[in-house]
């Protein structure tokens, strides 16, 4: 089978986003030809076994991965190989959100969980990995003409009061991580997360937390509110590109700004997490 330069940027995407879906890799990777056409593709790719096909929980639409065979036929690394059923949802979501972020130039960087989670078990082992603190995401962004790293936190739903003290006793360790934003999935989550920020305070002193609500996000972007806890526009706490580009993609070049972000996260990466 001969593997096209269009299959190539399609195996780099699924490698640096690890789950995408049909539609995201037919606007993306296909410059939007009929969906036929695009299955076809996405087929004969996954009968020579260099792509796999996950079973999707967002409108029963399939999302896809790349497969060991296919990093290698790419000479990739890949990071992520097992989709565990109920992580899924959480993870097509995170994907659908950076790709907003991306596109509305708001995400100068982003590092996922899965390459942080590998550079962590590359210097600390697998054993310890329990013990971590390993964001959804580390984000860089312009905050007042700064760039700034931001971790994200996607919470689908509230979790016991416990687990974020745990959380944010991990993050009070992190000197470096000075923003911390959780996209949440219900208004009401907001007020329970910044009261639990409040009763924490002690943990959270000299860190800036932030919520957004996951479809208000999607649908509005910029125009999208952001809480700290009062209520603000995304663009009046972040800055956009002049430009949209999308960040560790399919080899779209950076700006020097985005280099600088790219450079100040995967810094990060070891010296602030894990």
């Amino acid at each position: 089978m001969e593997i096209t330069a269009r299959d190539r940027r399609l195996f780099k995407m699924l490698r640096d986003y690890a789950l995408v879906a049909t539609s995201e890799i037919r606007k993306r990777i296909f410059d939007n030809i009929a969906k036929t056409t695009v299955l076809r593709r996405l087929r004969a790719l996954e009968r020579e076994k260099l792509i796999q096909k996950i079973p999707g929980s967002m409108a029963q639409e399939f999302s896809w991965a790349l497969t060991l065979k296919g990093a290698e036929v790419a000479k990739l690394e890949i990071y992520k190989r097992n989709f565990p059923l109920g992580l899924r949802a959480h993870d097509q979501k995170l994907v659908s959100l950076r790709f907003l972020l991306e596109d509305i130039g708001i995400a100068k960087s982003w590092v996922p969980d899965h390459e942080i989670r590998s550079s962590m078990a590359k210097k600390y082992g697998l054993r310890s990995m329990k013990k971590r603190l390993i964001p959804d995401a580390l984000l860089g962004v312009m905050i007042n003409g700064i760039a700034t790293s931001i971790a994200l936190e996607l919470e689908l739903t509230i979790k016991a009061k416990s687990r974020y003290f745990k959380t944010f006793d991990l993050y009070s360790e992190k000197c470096e991580i000075k923003w911390i934003w959780y996209v949440v999935t219900h208004k009401s989550h907001v007020g329970i997360l910044f009261r639990y920020f409040d009763d924490y305070r002690y943990l959270t002193a000299g860190k800036t937390f932030i919520v957004a609500v996951l479809d208000d996000l999607l649908a509005n972007g910029l125009n999208s509110k952001l809480y700290t806890p009062n209520a603000f526009k995304l663009s009046e706490i972040m800055q956009a590109s002049p430009t949209a580009h999308r960040v560790s993609s399919v080899g779209i070049e950076t700006t020097p700004l985005q280099n600088h972000a790219n450079t100040e996260n995967e810094s990060l990466i070891l010296r602030e997490t894990g």
